[in-house]
């Protein structure tokens, strides 16, 4: 995809030709998006790294939480790399979204998107008995937190051997090459959405209209996020 972003479902029946399409030619992550569309696993973007030592990295979405917790424990358990991080953060569509990602050499952007693999199919299989106790607490408590009312707006970059940045603040924006707001949040989000202006536009709102936006009353989508 070139880290692109498709947030639809798959339908099972296109499986096959959209996990070709965002495999990049990796036969490891084409057989981890087949997989994950196949067992409603929620994927949202993807790239298999494209020069000699570069980003490979998938994200994933609309999961529930002990899944994130799952992945990076398994990840921890079969390749304690530090080259490995995830990403964690909450904006836009107030879904948390995960990213895992590996800086590195094709060989081992590979052996990544196997790892993942196997870890997915692992999850599926116990996602009804998942033992989660022995679970680093930096993953247990970065994806409790990112899923709390708190954690709204927030991200945070961990390590798989356990490190983490502090949390940060999401930027109010998110917007594509031509300026058009993929993503936001607060409630001037609204009028980004529902203006579709470009980025510069956003910018230059003035001060005493998002005012007017920022008093709005509370909408129905904050009032399920509360």
């Amino acid at each position: 995809m070139n880290g692109g972003v498709y947030d639809e479902k798959v339908p099972a029946n296109l499986a096959r030709k959209m996990s070709v399409l965002w495999g990049e030619g990796s036969e490891n992550l084409t057989n981890l998006i087949e997989y994950c569309i196949l067992n409603d696993i929620r994927t949202f973007a993807s790239c298999k790294g494209h020069s000699e030592y570069d980003e490979a990295y998938i994200g994933f979405t609309k999961m529930p939480k002990d899944f994130y917790k799952y992945i990076m424990n398994y990840m921890q358990e079969e390749r304690n790399d530090r080259s490995i991080q995830y990403n964690l953060s909450r904006f836009g569509n107030h879904e948390p979204k995960f990213c895992v990602r590996v800086y590195s050499d094709a060989k081992n952007r590979e052996e990544m998107f196997e790892k993942l693999l196997e870890g997915t199919k692992e999850y599926t299989k116990h996602k009804d008995d998942l033992d989660l106790s022995g679970i680093d607490s930096t993953f247990d408590e970065t994806v409790e937190y990112i899923f709390s009312k708190d954690g709204f707006g927030k991200s945070r970059i961990i390590r798989a051997n356990g490190s983490a940045e502090p949390y940060k603040n999401m930027p109010e924006y998110y917007a594509d090459k031509e300026g058009h707001i993929t993503y936001a949040y607060s409630p001037i989000r609204r009028f980004c959405r529902s203006s579709k202006k470009a980025l510069s536009s956003i910018l230059n709102v003035p001060k005493r209209i998002k005012e007017q936006l920022l008093e709005k009353e509370i909408t129905n989508e904050d009032k399920e996020r509360e």
